[in-house]
């Protein structure tokens, strides 16, 4: 394959950065969408006949990677469904098959925090926090999306809808901010998804705003200074995907938040599993536990709140996109030394 000639040319010392770079690049590329196309493949491929040439190129590499565990776990699993030849032990994470072992382990991806706080701290993000903070209200609830079914928006206003009829006591006192990027609009599931968004937010801004307040103000644009700068200030940030392989908002946003901001989260999103300790959690089909937990992330004390942020930041900032990179670096130089190679062997899936 490839990756073994690859590694063999790396013998070769002035090539060995451009190849390196280049492997990480393919370790990078199984990310959870590659691995989430490949079990799907999979479950359409319970015969004895070969599997295509794109399955073959992912035990064709040495490391496969994954967003998360569970991920990774997935991907070994539909590999020992299909191939009963191969060798596969989910205990030290590794795939053996026709004398060659895949190592499959979890690289959860996260952010920049230096450049992101730059960012926010730029000129241009003051000057973007400025148009926002007009917008405000005693407490203000954000989201961060494109608009793509698996977000799961509508559910989301849903629940703020149900909290509102719950507690009209809190009708002028707060403010949903969506920040809604438009995608894939040539696909026809996706334009109609996006005309319900916008349906919805009309039918709750008529339902429960008056001529002094709007429930949901909305942007619909890609802005990425605006949007950082944004959620400085969010009370609350609701990230409710139905599934999704990391989603880096909910990490982006208590790096960057200045207000003590909570963070409500799917359990399916794959930042829930480092997050968890530090997050409201929500299924994201439940409508009424997202209306509640919504109103449990406004109603927190100051103690509370304050906990939850510093926890979420600490965490996003000991496990940045530096730690992800060197993490991916280290099992690389592993790779490259013939002596430490037997000593991945046994390395666990997470």
């Amino acid at each position: 394959m490839a990756i073994v000639l690859l590694i063999k040319l790396l013998r070769m010392q002035y090539l060995r950065p451009l190849i390196a770079i280049a492997i990480l690049i393919l370790l990078l590329s199984c990310c959870t969408t590659f691995i989430c196309i490949w079990l799907q493949h999979l479950s359409a491929s319970f015969s004895p006949h070969p599997l295509s040439h794109n399955s073959y190129i992912f035990l064709g590499l040495i490391r496969v990677g994954g967003q998360t565990a569970l991920d990774a776990s997935n991907f070994t699993e539909g590999v020992r469904l299909v191939l009963t030849n191969a060798a596969v032990n989910f205990e030290e994470g590794v795939i053996s098959w026709q004398d060659h072992h895949t190592h499959i382990r979890a690289y959860p991806i996260s952010i920049s925090v230096a450049e992101e706080i730059h960012l926010v701290h730029s000129a241009a993000g003051k000057r973007a926090a400025d148009k926002i903070v007009p917008l405000l209200a005693e407490k203000t609830i954000m989201r961060v999306d494109r608009i793509d079914p698996a977000k799961n928006i509508l559910n989301g206003f849903y629940g703020y809808a149900e909290m509102l009829e719950q507690h009209p006591e809190l009708c002028g006192k707060i403010v949903f901010l969506a920040f809604l990027l438009p995608t894939r609009l040539t696909i026809p599931i996706y334009e109609r998804y996006r005309e319900d968004v916008i349906s919805t937010i009309d039918k709750i801004n008529k339902k429960y705003g008056s001529a002094k307040w709007i429930p949901i103000i909305t942007f619909f644009d890609n802005d990425r200074t605006r949007t950082l700068s944004a959620m400085k200030y969010y009370d609350v940030l609701l990230v409710n995907p139905i599934v999704d392989g990391m989603n880096l908002i909910a990490k982006e946003g208590p790096v960057v938040n200045q207000r003590n901001g909570v963070c409500v989260l799917s359990r399916t999103a794959g930042a829930f599993k480092q997050l968890r300790e530090a997050v409201i959690p929500i299924s994201p089909m439940d409508i009424g536990e997202t209306a509640k937990a919504l109103y449990k992330a406004l109603t927190l004390s100051d103690e509370e709140r304050s906990t939850k942020w510093k926890l979420a930041r600490q965490l996003v900032e000991r496990d940045d996109l530096n730690l992800w990179f060197k993490h991916q670096i280290d099992d690389i130089n592993k790779l490259l030394d013939p002596y430490a190679y037997g000593s991945i062997q046994k390395q666990p899936l997470g």
